[in-house]
């Protein structure tokens, strides 16, 4: 049977270049976590943006045709809907990615000065649930979006 060995345990070369990829792991996950966030309301609210806007103009030319007036007006509101989604996708993800980072970074403090095995650094159950509703909250952002431009498509 194999121990759960610590830092201490390991040679000195080994601490090291382990001390070393933990110090990096910790950085690239905090970088990580921040620029998706960024990325992901930044993209989210450009389509969005530009699908609400299309399907409001249809709405606005289309006013006195009352079969195209309503679908834009349905268009409106999928991309309104998408839109506040992905704001709560975005506050979901950040809060889950900084709620974790932290208790990543307090794991990996515990694993540099010894008071924790190697293995407290693996991935944890939690942050497969939380990356799940993130996901999940994407995948149903991305179909009202698409609701929202069959709409537009059927107008067309």
């Amino acid at each position: 049977m194999t121990t759960d060995p610590f830092l201490k345990d390991l040679p000195y070369e080994a601490r090291a270049t382990v001390a070393q990829k933990i110090s990096t792991a910790s950085d690239v996950f905090t970088e990580g976590v921040v620029n998706w966030g960024f990325e992901v309301i930044k993209h989210l609210a450009i389509f969005n943006g530009g699908g609400l806007a299309g399907a409001a103009a249809l709405a606005q030319a289309y006013n006195t045709d009352a079969t195209v007036h309503r679908l834009a007006l349905e268009a409106v509101h999928l991309f309104v809907a998408r839109l506040i989604l992905a704001l709560i996708t975005m506050i979901v993800c950040w809060i889950a990615g900084f709620v974790y980072n932290f208790f990543f970074i307090k794991r990996c403090m515990a694993v540099l000065l010894s008071v924790a095995p190697l293995s407290t650094l693996k991935l944890s159950w939690d942050l497969w649930v939380a990356s799940g509703a993130v996901w999940l909250l994407a995948a149903a952002s991305v179909t009202l979006f698409l609701m929202g431009a069959f709409k537009v498509v059927a107008i067309a």
